[in-house]
């Protein structure tokens, strides 16, 4: 019998309970599927999830926020598509910029494929998420400071 996909640990970026923004890892696991596009997808709905059992994180997004699916293209993008419908718990440019930044540093940590993250809305490019962080870039996911280097904070 051939031995199927195995669990692998990631780092899934959350907000760290902290006055400014900054991330922090919770360590945690996805099935290492052989699609790197499945694999994108189980990390970013961790993010979207939280850990609610941690307390020295918060979720970015608040409960509600759904991913459509994630498709990376051959030079390491990886388009992650929001359901327009359930963008509208997102209030203000904290939460909308803490999406955007948990999601963009997951994906570019825990995949060597991808590179950089970029968003759409209902399949479509959409100047922002809810009128604050510019989506007209990609992001790498270094764009925003990690509270607490060396180490995870968690586990799920």
């Amino acid at each position: 019998l051939a031995a199927g996909p195995l669990p692998r640990l990631v780092a899934v970026y959350q907000r760290a309970r902290t006055d400014e923004l900054q991330l922090a890892a919770v360590e945690s696991q996805i099935v290492w599927m052989p699609n790197v596009t499945d694999r994108a997808a189980q990390i970013v709905r961790l993010v979207l999830e939280g850990f609610p059992e941690n307390d020295t994180t918060v979720s970015p997004a608040p409960a509600g926020v759904k991913c459509r699916g994630v498709f990376i293209d051959g030079s390491g993008t990886a388009y992650v598509d929001l359901d327009g419908a359930t963008l509208s718990t997102i209030r203000g440019a904290d939460e909308e910029e803490s999406l955007v930044a948990a999601v963009s540093r997951s994906l570019v940590d825990d995949l060597q494929e991808v590179k950089l993250v970029a968003f759409l809305v209902d399949s479509e490019p959409r100047d922002t998420l809810a009128g604050h962080v510019d989506l007209a870039r990609k992001f790498s996911g270094r764009e925003w400071e990690v509270a607490w280097q060396g180490g995870t904070v968690g586990t799920r």
